[in-house]
């Protein structure tokens, strides 16, 4: 390509560079809100691809293009989930709400022996002419891809042989951590399946948890903040209370009361702390004065 074929690129990207943001911002909002309505707690970020960026990939030979809308990564978004199970469930809510042109998964393109970032990318059309990347990863997943591209380690080919073995062990590392905290999740359904809404059990968060949402209306619950149940248990132990059975029957004695005055606007974690206001009264008012100085709540 000519010095004045990429001028004119230079000058159609410019020109267009208003119109390039915007829909920028309607694709990064529009991915926000449809991760949001699944109750993910995923990081959506977004970029238009600088000038600077083009012109270098222009240079190298590594793309060929008439218009800069030819770009299908001049504007990118990249979702950022906790747990490999997200990704999928992602995917689908991409897939359900937008015009994919194409998708491909980068993990499909690494043989077992090889090192290299995943993620699932797909473009899509944004409006005619306009074209997006969307990228989806595990945040270890991210740590690979974040590195890799600072130190240009994108392939196996890419590093000196000398450190090859220490990327391997970065790449199964990172895949273990994936793996690893995908059990925990696992391990945690499976313990508040085992759970009986009957039965006298320590309290933890997820019991606790459990006898919350036996307790109080689920239409109270936030489900897209995540509620601060953490916290909350170190509420109830501070005032001894040590198992389901002793929190349920406080909640129950103070239900309806609690619920005469905020059912509407609180949450399960608020309502809990309301009931047990009315329970202790005085030390409760104390013990959150006190919370308070201390900057804890």
């Amino acid at each position: 390509m000519t010095d004045a074929e990429i001028q004119t690129l230079k000058s159609e990207y410019e020109s267009k560079l208003l119109y390039t943001n915007g829909f920028c911002s309607v694709l990064e909002g529009s991915v926000r809100a449809y991760v949001r309505e699944d109750a993910l707690a995923a990081p959506v970020v977004s970029r238009v691809k600088k000038w600077e960026s083009i012109e270098k990939k222009i240079k190298n030979g590594g793309v060929s293009i008439r218009s800069v809308t030819d770009l299908d990564d001049l504007i990118g978004i990249r979702v950022i989930v906790l747990f490999r199970r997200n990704i999928e469930s992602t995917c689908a809510l991409i897939e359900r709400n937008l015009t994919v042109i194409r998708r491909k998964n980068k993990s499909d393109e690494l043989q077992e022996s090889q090192f290299g970032y995943q993620s699932c990318h797909y473009i899509v059309e944004i409006a005619p002419g306009y074209l997006g990347e969307i990228q989806v990863r595990t945040a270890a997943q991210h740590v690979w891809a974040a590195s890799s591209h600072v130190l240009q380690y994108k392939t196996e080919n890419s590093p000196p042989p000398e450190l090859r073995r220490a990327l391997y062990r970065v790449s199964a590392l990172l895949e273990c951590v994936d793996i690893e905290i995908e059990h925990v999740v696992a391990g945690k359904e499976a313990y508040i399946a085992g759970l009986s809404a009957c039965e006298n059990t320590p309290l933890n968060v997820d019991s606790l948890e459990q006898v919350l949402d036996t307790v109080w209306p689920a239409q109270s619950k936030d489900v897209i903040g995540r509620e601060p149940h953490a916290e909350l248990l170190e509420d109830i132990h501070h005032f001894e209370i040590s198992d389901t059975e002793n929190l349920r029957a406080i909640l129950l004695k103070h239900k309806d009361a609690v619920l005469a005055k905020d059912k509407k606007t609180a949450s399960h974690v608020g309502l809990t702390r309301d009931a047990l206001h009315l329970e202790f009264r005085a030390p409760w008012e104390k013990y959150v004065k006190q919370k308070r100085d201390r900057g804890g709540g």
